[in-house]
């Protein structure tokens, strides 16, 4: 992806859910309920339902190039078979089928690589055609793929402040805290539960709406898993870029959010900014440089001859 060029993953998602927005604000009366697909329903069955324009899944519209036809979102996905076809009921069901699916290519991620699992989250998979189900693109760079599309794992919230032991009544002072800002850690809390705050880094098109006469660009730097319960952290770095037109991006983005139900707080990356830190950012605090005082003595003039001869009426010295 060149610097400067519009990241598509930013707009695709404004318009999925905007699209979604607009079906739901729409008459309830009106809508026309399609029956459930069986529970011995054959994944083709399953896929042609899902193309359905009226009652289908949402694909994502083949706005960019970068994207296969019958393109969608991983979660959308589970959460409309849920909904659509009987004997379904939890998101492991679900996961296993689209599995299956990818199994016997039916189903890719969106850049090509099949060994790419089927994940739940903002993850972009397409439906394959039957004329491509032997020639599966497999030139596609995931590298660039993952620099124009930011994917996220959903997972499910860890109930921080609840117990893991069986409930008994008592007054506990802490109850409803989090474990780790608890006076007593709790033992049965796994470890691994906070390691999956993997960060991966994208492009980011910085002047969107075109009002810079110059090429502006960024990087974002975004948490690949998002839980319910969780703060989800999302870090835009610049360096080309016009301070005005990266506020009004923040902006712009807090408003949007709103409409899904969220919240988008601006705090600094580095808000402590301690320079004498070795992963300290030199952006954000001054680091000191020291500064060779010799040159200044009024004996060693550097280029002492240059000087004299810049001065008028006096004798250059060679």
């Amino acid at each position: 992806m060149e610097k400067g060029r519009a990241s598509p993953a930013i707009e695709i998602l404004q318009q999925h859910l905007s699209d979604a927005q607009s079906q739901d604000s729409g008459n309830d009366d009106n809508i026309v309920c399609d029956p459930l697909l069986r529970p011995n329903a054959s994944f083709t069955e399953i896929l042609e339902a899902m193309k359905q324009p009226v009652n289908g899944l949402g694909l994502l519209p083949p706005t960019h190039q970068c994207l296969p036809t019958y393109t969608f979102i991983s979660s959308d996905a589970i959460n409309w078979l849920i909904t659509h076809m009987e004997g379904v009921t939890t998101t492991e069901q679900a996961l296993k089928i689209f599995t299956a699916m990818q199994r016997d290519k039916l189903i890719c991620h969106a850049s090509g690589d099949t060994g790419k699992p089927f994940i739940q989250g903002f993850f972009l998979y397409y439906i394959i055609h039957q004329n491509d189900k032997d020639r599966i693109q497999q030139s596609w760079d995931i590298t660039t793929f993952q620099s124009d599309w930011m994917e996220v794992e959903i997972k499910e919230p860890l109930n921080w402040g609840t117990s893991h032991s069986p409930s008994i009544t008592t007054n506990d002072p802490e109850e409803g805290v989090p474990h780790f800002l608890r006076d007593d850690i709790n033992p049965y809390l796994q470890p691994d539960e906070f390691s999956d705050s993997t960060f991966k880094r994208m492009f980011l098109d910085i002047d969107s709406t075109n009002k810079s006469d110059r090429l502006e660009w960024g990087h974002v730097k975004y948490q690949t898993t998002f839980r319910s319960d969780q703060a989800y952290e999302l870090v835009v770095e610049w360096l080309v870029a016009s301070g005005s037109i990266v506020a009004e991006l923040l902006h712009q983005w807090a408003r949007k959010v709103q409409a899904c139900g969220l919240q988008m707080v601006p705090i600094p990356n580095d808000p402590l900014a301690l320079p004498y830190l070795d992963k300290s950012d030199p952006l954000r605090g001054p680091i000191f440089v020291p500064l060779n005082l010799n040159c200044l003595d009024p004996h060693n003039i550097l280029f002492k001859g240059n000087i004299s001869a810049s001065i008028p009426g006096e004798n250059a010295e060679y």
